[in-house]
């Protein structure tokens, strides 16, 4: 016995490959986000708040663009909120951000959900810290490994009110083979984007259900995926997270921002986004 205790002792002191791993991806545990090592989530905002419908984040890829799904703004987002560790929080690195302009993937289908992508472009340019920062969108050659981090709001009691930032540790698994829910729209989803989603291991069908559109799925130092959710997961047969694959639309994502950079006049950086 002592010497099996010894052994664990010496093992997370020298970093094996099993505690390196728990240390790094966190496999399937949820642990409180420190503000420092996922600076890049976001809140957003809107003036009409629908039960169900806005429960939406975001994703910070440079000082003034946001990554989100396409069914996250058709209710038009007003604002962004970052450097929060709880929603709606009063932190000394809150800030927010107005929405200018969004762009939705001109192949985004609100019937069967494919293309689920929008591009969000703020007034003024966010201010960087430890707390508030982008996360870098992957090369388009970038492979994919099995396990994944999903940076998300979570709460500890089903009906409780205080959402906290947590990560939780995600196997990726075939999309092919899935079963989402009964709905056919989904079934169709499957088939017509093909490679254009991500699928994981998720959790019991009720969290599945309660979860956030737009939340960063990480990998490495790259972003790789956005959560996709809707009234459709509280139909879950075998629970399964599905995430928009945002490799294939690095390209599209950079041509975009290119355009609006070459074509807007840059704000002076001294008005940057509000700091509440």
């Amino acid at each position: 016995m002592k010497f099996f205790v010894l052994f664990l002792t010496v093992s997370a002191v020298t970093g094996s490959p099993l505690t390196e791993e728990i240390s790094q991806y966190r496999f399937k545990r949820k642990i409180t986000v420190d503000l420092t090592e996922f600076p890049y989530h976001v809140q957003l905002v809107y003036k009409y708040n629908v039960p169900l419908i806005t429960r939406c984040g975001g994703v910070i890829i440079s000082e003034s663009y946001v990554l989100t799904t396409a069914n996250c703004v058709s209710m038009s987002p007003i604002a962004i909120i970052t450097g929060i560790q709880q929603m709606n929080e009063i932190s000394p690195f809150r800030q927010m951000g107005k929405v200018k302009k969004v762009k939705i993937h001109p192949s985004y289908s609100s019937v069967t959900g494919t293309y689920n992508i929008a591009l969000i472009m703020l007034e003024f340019p966010l201010t960087f810290n430890s707390a508030v920062n982008k996360v870098e969108l992957p090369p388009t050659s970038y492979k994919l490994k099995d396990i994944a981090q999903q940076i998300a709001w979570g709460r500890r009691l089903l009906f409780s009110l205080k959402y906290t930032l947590e990560v939780t540790g995600k196997q990726l698994t075939n999309c092919s083979s899935r079963r989402i829910s009964v709905n056919l729209l989904q079934l169709l989803r499957a088939r017509v984007e093909d490679d254009h989603i991500l699928c994981a291991k998720g959790e019991s069908p009720l969290v599945e259900c309660q979860k956030f559109s737009g939340e960063p799925l990480v990998q490495d130092k790259y972003l790789i995926g956005l959560s996709i959710t809707g009234f459709e997961k509280c139909k879950v047969i075998a629970s399964t997270s599905v995430y928009t694959n945002v490799v294939k639309y690095v390209d599209w994502l950079t041509s975009e921002m290119s355009s609006k950079e070459s074509t807007e006049s840059p704000k002076e950086s001294t008005t940057a986004s509000a700091q509440v």
